[in-house]
């Protein structure tokens, strides 16, 4: 299997996954969501309704055409992780009931946990095969949502949570991380920006008052460093990020500032200044 690196959605991708939710209405595991009845009463389930599906989905996820046969032209791939997190809310586990002698069918029962879990483990293997940096994961309460695969120190940290006594810087931080998982690349511009109000904050922890921010980020760098040179590095990384903040365009927009274009970039920066944010608030017993 490749490494799970790749960002980009490739054709590739997006047929098979059409094809896969091809195979899904066919199979009924769409069926309790966008159901086809029986004739007789009292119109049970036997099957999905296909064109119901798709119709919905695609239209109400906006991709340029509500056809299958065009999700390979639309103008944003993206949205073919928001098609795989609506397919997550409706999807459930076909079961045979009665037979319908009749007309020679099953009517369908349903079990919608089966079905979920069935259905993300199955879109997390194709994310694997493609290598694509995505996992589809559910949360508790039970609503699928499509993020980035990050650094196992990071995914350790989102899972432990943020508890640095400051509520607001809580939730900051909290916020960042999330945008920086999110699949869409303006979201890691807003998740840099973010991390920087952070660590501005931060810099005012150890003396909340206003105009002592330089002796607040220094008391907190000397309760971080249990040697000198320690406190030097930090220090030097402290100034070093402090003037990448106000020299490009993440804390300020000027026309003169130097811009940040590149979705590696944003990555770049956002690693390099949650470590340090991390280091400290580790060190200082805020986590």
């Amino acid at each position: 299997m490749p490494p799970q690196t790749d960002d980009h959605i490739s054709t590739e991708f997006i047929e098979a996954t059409r094809g896969w939710l091809e195979g899904l209405c066919e199979r009924g595991w769409l069926a309790r969501g966008f159901p086809r009845r029986c004739s007789d009463p009292p119109q049970q389930i036997i099957g999905t309704n296909r064109n119901a599906f798709w119709g919905e989905a695609l239209t109400s996820l906006r991709f340029d055409s509500p056809d299958p046969d065009y999700l390979l032209g639309d103008s944003l791939p993206l949205r073919v992780l928001n098609l795989l997190e609506f397919v997550h809310r409706h999807v459930a586990y076909p079961m045979n009931a009665d037979w319908h002698a009749h007309f020679s069918h099953h009517h369908l029962d349903f079990d919608g946990p089966r079905g979920k879990a069935e259905f993300l483990a199955e879109v997390n293997d194709l994310f694997t095969r493609f290598g694509l940096a995505y996992r589809l994961e559910q949360d508790t309460e039970g609503r699928g949502h499509v993020g980035r695969i990050v650094p196992p120190t990071l995914e350790t940290i989102i899972v432990v949570g943020f508890h640095t006594g400051d509520t607001t810087l809580d939730e900051m931080l909290e916020n960042s991380v999330r945008q920086f998982r999110d699949p869409n690349p303006t979201s890691h511009r807003a998740a840099v920006e973010l991390l920087w109000d952070v660590f501005e904050r931060l810099k005012t922890i150890e003396i909340p008052q206003d105009k002592q921010k330089n002796a607040s980020a220094d008391q907190l760098l000397t309760k971080a460093a249990n040697k000198n040179e320690i406190k030097a590095l930090l220090e030097a990384e402290f100034a070093a990020l402090t003037g990448i903040g106000n020299g490009y365009t993440i804390r300020h927009h000027e026309t003169y500032k130097t811009s940040i274009d590149t979705d590696l970039d944003f990555d770049w920066l956002f690693l390099r200044m949650f470590s340090v944010i991390w280091r400290v608030l580790r060190a200082t017993g805020r986590v």
